[in-house]
């Protein structure tokens, strides 16, 4: 299990334990300040004041609100009476159904929100929220099930843990706090399909008990016992990809450089510019779409700072060696990409490098590439031979008819020309 910049579904026998953390402030109430009102009083920079800025930041919180939810459960995500950093991960601290008439994802599912233990980043246990959906009915075996009368109560089901891809940093950017529960054709169509989902905030989004580490996998990532894994566009070599970006914006040198011993202060490779809307974006609390939005009328010359970034990149990619995946490491159970060869949040040439580099390591991995579709359409692309993928995991079936542990094919739509492809994120209204 894993999250960050991408979704990622693990195919899970018990109930999982999922992890990720920092900052103890067990007890003490979530300042969300997107949802109280309170933007006018840290708004006062130029640059927000001007029309068109303020214009863009009202409608960006708006597309927040509509994601995360207006309403914070606060007596919900307060860290729960009954949490001792003694307990053992994976143990329920809190259990909440959810109303339906709040939610906004189709009929037919049944949703518990959950409060339950976890671990961080140094092995501590910490609280962590998320939610846990059924499917109206389990998942039905045309030869064996579809003629039963039997009462679908006794029936087991298959359990899928979906990891969210990128929401935000705050508290209050929960994805079980909002309507939808975070879904954009991520985890309804596995739902759909007679699974049912549990599904991780990541500790520090909901519950503020420690911090969210953003992109510091092996804190979203514990120790669950799993049949396979399914990845959408997955950030491997996220500081690499950084680079090369930069690099092909003519932004810096950083080719030439090599790793020193210099210290890294997170802010020092932002420009001034993209520093004071960062600052806005902390103390405001804002989520995935108003950070985009206080960020898309700057072009790369304004989002680093040139001498910043060729500082602090080399010990940027030492980081990345200690956290991201397919670095030599075996991994317990295959997985099956998807990626989207239009993406513009996760380079496919990135991830194939990573596909490369851990199926030389001896890892099962299976690759799907999309052409024309980005990130999030990769999800719907690929959702026909992923799901298959899934249920022959569950089934416990070996590949017979191929020899390879790894293979990697790109699909072919019905017809190229005409297919599909959406944008990432339509950030057209915003730049009104």
């Amino acid at each position: 299990m894993a999250g960050g910049a991408y979704s990622q579904l693990s195919l899970v026998p018990p109930f999982p334990v999922i992890g990720d953390t920092n900052d103890r402030e067990a007890g003490t109430r979530i300042p969300l300040r997107l949802r109280q009102g309170e933007l006018a009083e840290i708004t006062t920079q130029p640059w927000i004041s001007a029309t068109r800025s303020r214009r863009r930041l009202d409608r960006t919180i708006a597309a927040d609100i509509s994601v995360v939810g207006l309403e914070f459960d606060y007596p919900f995500y307060e860290t729960a009476s009954n949490f001792s950093s003694s307990l053992a991960p994976g143990e329920l601290l809190k259990l909440q159904p959810l109303d339906p008439r709040n939610l906004t994802i189709n009929g037919g599912a049944t949703v518990f929100r959950i409060q339950y233990t976890s671990l961080d980043y140094d092995g501590s246990v910490v609280p962590a929220t998320g939610f846990i959906a059924f499917p109206y009915t389990p998942r039905y075996s045309f030869a064996q099930d579809l003629w039963s009368a039997s009462n679908t109560s006794t029936r087991k089901y298959r359990l899928a843990a979906f990891a969210h891809g990128t929401i935000g940093i705050s508290p209050g950017c929960a994805p079980s706090n909002g309507p939808a529960l975070y879904d954009y054709s991520t985890w309804q169509p596995v739902l759909e399909r007679g699974y049912a989902i549990v599904a991780t905030d990541y500790a520090g989004l909901g519950n503020n008990y420690t911090s969210h580490k953003y992109l510091s996998l092996p804190a979203q990532a514990s120790d669950v016992t799993y049949l396979g894994s399914v990845a959408i566009a997955p950030a491997t070599y996220f500081i690499r990809q950084l680079v090369d970006s930069l690099l092909a914006a003519n932004c810096t040198s950083l080719g030439a450089q090599k790793a020193t011993g210099a210290g890294f202060l997170p802010e020092s490779m932002l420009s001034p510019v993209l520093r004071n809307r960062t600052q806005l974006a902390v103390e405001a609390q804002l989520c995935l779409e108003s950070v985009i939005g206080i960020s898309v009328d700057l072009d790369a010359s304004q989002l680093v700072s040139v001498t910043g970034a060729e500082k602090d990149i080399p010990t940027l990619l030492r980081w990345e060696k200690m956290v991201a995946p397919a670095q030599g490491d075996p991994s317990p159970a295959p997985v099956f990409v998807v990626q989207g060869q239009n993406d513009t949040a996760v380079s496919w040439k990135t991830t194939a490098q990573a596909w490369n580099s851990s199926c030389h390591d001896g890892n099962e991995l299976h690759l799907r590439l999309f052409p024309t579709q980005g990130h999030r359409p990769s999800l719907t692309a690929g959702a026909a031979e992923s799901l298959a993928w899934m249920d022959h995991r569950f089934e416990g079936k070996e590949n017979k008819r191929s020899k390879s542990k790894c293979t990697k094919i790109t699909r072919m739509p019905f017809n190229l020309q005409y297919v599909k492809a959406a944008t990432d994120v339509d950030l057209k209204p915003f730049l009104k």
